[in-house]
Parts: C-alpha cells; structure tokens; sequence
C-alpha cells in the first residue's frame, strides 16, 4: 500500500460557509489530526485548492457558470480567503494542486502526481461532501484508487445531499472511516484492517442484551418487578446516548438520514427513556406502595404526523359520512359547517403527508 493524502478545499472562504456541518472549527481540528499523523507517519500530502483570478490584464475569467451568474467572487487567488487556516498550511514539499471547478482531475497536475508517485490508495478529507469530494473520489476511483474519506475531516453545508452522497459512495467508490481507524491502518503496513473497518458501512446495533424476556410483548414486562424494568430501560438508554454516534452513522448509510439530525434523535429518545425512569420513580415515592396511576387528558387534535397518509386518506369518505350522519341529527347549519371545515382541513393533511 502506497497511501496519498488529498485535503480538498480546506481554504478561509470555504470554510466560512453558513450551516457548514461539521462546523468549520471541528473540521479544522480533524483534518488537522488527520494530517499531523501522516506527516508523522511519512505519507504524501497534497492540497487541492479552488484558485480563480480576477480575469484582469486579458486573463480569462475562470469562475464556474453559476459563481459568474450570482457574481461570486471566493477562493480569488492572494485573497485571506484563499488561504488554508493555519493550522492546514502546506509544508515545504507538499504539492498544491489548482483547480477552478469541483474536480481536481480535470487538469493534468493531480492524476499525473498520483501516476508518477506510483500511489494506490488515496486518503480524502475536505469540503464539500456533495461537490468536490465527491468528484475527487470518483475521480480516484474510476483510476483505480483505494480511496477512504476520513469521517470528522469532511464536511458540508448541505447536510441531505451529504447524507444521499455518502451513501451513493459507501456503495461503490469509498469507505468512510474515523481518523483514529486510518491512522491505525497506515500503522500496519499489511494493509489488514483494523477490526472497527471490517464491515462497511458501520452496521446499525439492533438488538441490545437487557434482561427482559421480550420488548415486543407488553405482558412479560407487566409481570417483571418495577426494579428491573426500570434498569432495563436505564441500560437501553446508556446504550443508546453511547451508541449514538453510530446509530446516526448507520441511518446515514441506510435512509440517507444527516447525521446531525439522527444522532439528535437517538439522544432524545434515550432522554424520553430517563423521563419515563423519573417519572416512575417518582410516583413510587409519593403512591406509598400503591401503583402508579396515569390520567390522559384530551386536548383535541394538534397534528396529523404519519406514514400511514394513504389509508388515513381512503377512510376520510366513510368517516365524513358518518359524521354528517351525526349532524342531521343535530340539525344545524353551523356545526355542519364546522365538521366540513374540520374534514377539509383533514384531507389537505393527507394530501400533504403522501408527499413525503
């Protein structure tokens, strides 16, 4: 293995971009950890930057269609934001590759460094996922590269194409994995994988040991005593706050869900969990003994959210007939007017659900 390490467009302006994820700061600091232990470890660095000029003195405007269309002028060469932050500054004998659109394979320089160097895999970190770390996988990929992308050290300001382009890389071009996990495999020069990278993608943990004899059934936890229910539901909830990370991995390869949002959703499932626990403990203080007991209190319809719009929508005529069943009997002008609204606004819900 004759690893090569790419940073992509890690420049000031670049990174100043709004909604970038992870943020710049985090970013930085990855890619940087990323490329203090390849130095350490001897690797090759390259840094592809995106360098246009400001076309004076007869030079040709080499901006991309859509930055001349909304006169965007980023990564203008001699500008502060053309500049890596410091921390990702080139070092003496590190090539710097140029590039004014999403690939750095359009141009000769880069595929013939990687030719010359005779380099077989290539290691990627950089913005953004969905735009030109994308292209250079591909176009490592289709030269016949190993090509990893080094999780933490690449990021996005557009979290949902990142999340569809991770997957749609995963399957064929790529593997993701965490700096820790490269560097341990830059150590083992057999080119083994250490046991954290031996399936890709990251599987998603689905069954986890607690002592209950079956979370699907409602009447084997009736009969557990209440001290071992909750330490069942404290321990799936430890799991999941530390398995998060993972688990959003894992939404991320499976549904193409942003791993920010899927991360937030596991730890807030693991925080209803705790809630519960309090909840229980609680009562327990104040029942002396005696059972908990729960009151539901209707507040009306506050929304319709579910992926079962499509039968929500075939029962609306039989449920409309029904009700205006009810108000014949009632008789009035006005509440009929009212459930119609109501059953209006109803299949507008559905219409709206069966989009997504």
């Amino acid at each position: 293995m004759k690893p090569l390490l790419l940073l992509v467009d890690l420049q000031e302006d670049y990174l100043a971009t709004p909604g970038l994820e992870p943020s710049a700061g985090s970013v930085v600091r990855a890619a940087q950890r990323l490329l203090e232990g390849c130095r350490e470890r001897g690797v090759a660095v390259v840094h592809l930057w995106t360098t246009v000029t400001r076309g004076q003195n007869g030079e040709r405007d080499e901006r991309m269609p859509h930055w001349r269309a909304q006169d965007r002028w980023h990564c203008v060469a001699g500008t502060p934001g053309h500049a890596p932050p410091n921390e990702l500054a080139p070092q003496e004998g590190e090539a710097i590759v140029h590039k004014t659109g999403f690939s750095g394979f359009t141009r000769p320089e880069l595929p013939d460094l990687i030719a010359k160097g005779g380099y077989d895999t290539l290691i990627v970190a950089g913005v953004h996922l969905h735009a030109c770390v994308r292209e250079a996988v591909l176009g490592a990929y289709e030269r016949g590269l190993e090509v990893w992308v080094a999780d933490g050290a690449t990021g996005s300001d557009d979290p949902v194409h990142a999340a569809i382009t991770r997957r749609y890389l995963a399957a064929r071009a790529t593997r993701f994995a965490p700096i820790d996990d490269l560097l341990a495999r830059l150590d083992d020069q057999s080119g083994h994988l250490p046991p954290s990278l031996a399936s890709v993608p990251i599987p998603i943990p689905v069954r986890i040991p607690i002592p209950v004899p079956s979370w699907t059934s409602q009447k084997a936890l009736e009969h557990l005593p209440q001290p071992v229910r909750i330490a069942a539901f404290a321990k799936l909830a430890d799991r999941l706050e530390a398995d998060a990370e993972v688990l959003a991995l894992g939404m991320a390869d499976a549904i193409g869900k942003p791993i920010l949002y899927g991360e937030g959703e596991v730890r807030r499932t693991a925080a209803m969990l705790r809630a519960v626990i309090r909840r229980v403990q609680d009562d327990a203080l104040t029942n002396h003994g005696d059972p908990p007991e729960v009151r539901h209190q209707p507040l009306g319809c506050v929304a319709v959210l579910s992926p079962i719009a499509d039968r929500l929508h075939s029962q609306y005529d039989t449920a409309r007939s029904g009700a205006h069943h009810a108000m014949d009997k009632i008789n009035s002008r006005q509440n009929r007017r009212a459930v119609d609204n109501i059953f209006s606004q109803a299949r507008r819900t559905a219409n709206h659900l069966k989009f997504w």
